[in-house]
């Protein structure tokens, strides 16, 4: 019988007892620690422990343990540890390893992991606290034991079991007033505490539990060690809903029944953007990649895709991302630890990857966790060969950068454990606007005006989902054109107002509001809007692109095509990019640079060929270039469509702000005869 941190543990014959929490240990049935002297044979052990059915492939060992070294190499290396781990013991194999895979063997029976997962599927109060108990220590604890990419699938495990360890307490104490078990309850919530101490809803909830038993003033002197501490370990104050709370009960020094959360601050309400709450947007951080090879030219690359990935999934999403300087913070010196990290910046999701040299070619592997959990949601590999059409990250970036975006939406959706996106308290609310992200980047708009309508009812004060009903009713009249798009963008002026009266911080709601009063003809109103839109995140795509319009409107053309670069910057690989280009297309042509503006409305066609400004700036910039054969074709083919306005009616649906601005597209359909 052996004695696990106060847990007996049942061992018969040869079994071993592998401890994962803390050091690393491998017990005999005697109770005795095996020595082992190679690092890398306890990193196989604690990796194969983990591993679903307890075993894995020899060229994903190799390539996770000796990153480094050339396979021949690191197959040698592999062989050594695996020799060096039979020597251990002459009964039960500790690993077993055929041609393919190695697997943990028969000798460990047991191992504190296996048990805490066992305690964590539980929600009772004893197994809550043997979870405790086990968790004394964090995963692997000490000096790293191997290479840089286990050092992080170890962080990663770390931040997933200390997650782990804080639902099971929480789900424990749930029900702490119908089991009449309030003072078990709080010892296990104040040890959670002690252990996990930016465990939040742990110290609420103690708040909570003191409170309705009508120690009020106890649960007010918690709650202010608890601050006290987090200013002196952490430099760090309580988040704002937590503060709230505190404030409440402060005020109302009564016993309370029932004691909760004040309502949510509206979205991006925090003054500091690296302080995060529960009500905020997903937050994505890209991780500097890692290249696995020799050469210097994979240095670049690697750092080449975690920058245009950054920039790409900062334009014109709904979550947010992390900058640069922000994640490059971590990429030196102290070992990389998720939890750490999310602490400090607040992020829901990570995106790693590495670029792996398989001469003669490449492979680009890319995985997104979440980091609360450490669990891996989605992944995948690019095989890219050196003379094939997909050899620079520019090739491979926007692949990357597309599969992304659904594969966070399909995160969020299933998990639906954080339904926080713009300051909502509603599951369902949260459900409906994630389908409508989904239908609104599939362009099928009226499904995604349905869900984000549906968002609303669940809850009246869901400012982002007006915002989002707004957006899509700006683009069905901006891009379809229809004889009622008047009506449409009237409702998305309202849609958009009735956002910034829930919450005036609304970026998406300042955004698509001043859209559409620059298409109505309003721009000095819309010029605020779009600034304030701009300055809530300077990588926001869509404010660029708005605020270039708003530029050409306004004749001030230069300044248009600064916004442009910027918008396509951060627009590469987007689809929605065939709608920003016109902006720029028709500010070349009042700048007379008619090259720049044939190739911008060629590869606004190639993307977005029915869009009427497209057509528009296409025919205006052939007839500028002297293609009069194809700008009226151009023009023949818009008249057949447009038919039932005339040439002036059609021109002014790009509203500039001053008529004294000659209009190219008026004059080229004047040269060809449509009145």
């Amino acid at each position: 019988m052996l004695y696990l941190r106060g847990i007996q543990v049942q061992c018969l014959g040869n079994a071993m007892q592998l401890n994962l929490f803390g050091g690393f240990g491998l017990v005999d049935r005697d109770g005795g620690v095996l020595r082992m002297p190679q690092k890398r044979g306890q990193a196989l052990l604690a990796y194969l422990a983990l591993k679903e059915g307890h075993g894995e492939s020899r060229e994903v060992i190799v390539d996770l343990l000796w990153p480094d070294r050339f396979k021949k190499q690191a197959q040698a290396s592999l062989r050594q540890i695996l020799f060096e781990l039979r020597k251990l013991t002459a009964a039960d194999p500790i690993v077993v390893a055929t041609r393919g895979e190695v697997s943990l063997g028969t000798a460990i029976r047991g191992c504190d992991v296996w048990i805490f997962n066992e305690c964590a599927a539980s929600d009772d109060l004893d197994d809550a606290g043997h979870a405790l108990k086990l968790q004394h220590s964090p995963f692997l604890d000490g000096p790293p034991l191997g290479s840089e990419p286990f050092q992080q699938w170890a962080a990663i495990q770390r931040a997933r079991l200390e997650g782990k360890l804080d639902r099971v307490v929480l789900a424990a104490t749930v029900a702490w007033e119908e089991q009449d078990s309030h003072e078990t309850a709080l010892a296990l919530l104040e040890d959670l505490l002690r252990l996990s101490p930016m465990c939040v809803r742990a110290m609420l909830r103690i708040m909570e539990i003191e409170a309705a038993n009508g120690n009020v003033a106890e649960a007010v002197r918690k709650y202010q060690r608890y601050a006290r501490r987090l200013k002196i370990e952490f430099d760090d104050a309580p988040p704002v809903e937590l503060h709230d709370a505190y404030e409440v009960l402060k005020s109302t020094p009564v016993k309370h029944s029932k004691f909760s959360l004040p309502k949510r601050r509206p979205a991006h309400a925090q003054a500091d953007p690296w302080r995060k709450t529960s009500i905020d947007a997903p937050v994505v951080a890209v991780l500097p990649f890692r290249h696995l090879g020799n050469g210097e030219c994979g240095d670049a690359m690697a750092a080449a895709i975690g920058e245009d990935i950054t920039m790409m999934l900062s334009g014109c999403r709904w979550f947010s991302v992390l900058s640069r300087s922000a994640t490059h913070t971590f990429a030196s010196g102290a070992p990389f630890i998720p939890k750490d990290f999310v602490n400090r910046t607040g992020a829901d999701y990570l995106v790693y990857g590495a670029v792996v040299e398989r001469r003669p070619n490449w492979s680009v592997t890319i995985e997104l966790a979440d980091a609360e959990s450490g669990l891996i949601t989605w992944a995948k590999r690019y095989d890219t060969a050196e003379d094939g059409l997909m050899r620079s990250p520019h090739d491979l970036c926007p692949l990357i950068a597309a599969a992304l975006d659904p594969a966070i939406a399909e995160s969020e959706q299933n998990a639906l454990s954080r339904p926080s996106l713009a300051a909502t308290g509603s599951v369902a609310a949260y459900r409906h606007l994630v389908f409508g992200y989904r239908y609104y980047y599939a362009g099928a708009w009226a499904e995604a005006f349905d869900s984000f309508r549906r968002a609303t009812e669940e809850d009246a004060t869901y400012a982002h989902a007006f915002a989002m009903m707004a957006m899509t009713a700006y683009y069905v009249a901006q891009v379809g054109r229809k004889d009622d798009w008047r009506n449409e963008m009237n409702m998305a002026e309202r849609l958009g107002r009735r956002a910034l009266e829930i919450d005036p911080a609304e970026a998406n709601a300042c955004m698509v509001l001043g859209q559409a009063l620059d298409w109505q003809g309003q721009h000095a109103e819309s010029h605020e809007l779009l600034e304030r839109a701009a300055s809530r995140n300077p990588s926001f795509a869509n404010a660029s692109t708005a605020r270039a319009y708003h530029a050409v409107m306004t004749g001030t053309f230069d300044e248009a095509n600064a916004y442009m670069q910027t918008a396509l910057r951060l627009r590469v690989g987007d689809s929605a990019l065939g709608l920003c280009l016109p902006a720029k297309g028709l500010a070349d042509l009042h700048l007379e640079n008619i090259e720049s503006a044939v190739q911008t409305a060629h590869w606004a066609a190639r993307m977005k060929p029915d869009f009427w400004l497209t057509r528009q700036v296409l025919a205006a910039a052939l007839f500028a270039a002297g293609d009069t054969d194809g700008a009226g074709e151009a023009v023949t083919r818009m008249r057949q469509d447009y038919g039932d306005l005339s040439a002036a009616e059609f021109a002014a649906w790009f509203p500039y702000g001053d008529p004294d601005i000659a209009s190219p597209v008026a004059e080229t359909f004047r040269h060809f005869g449509w009145r």
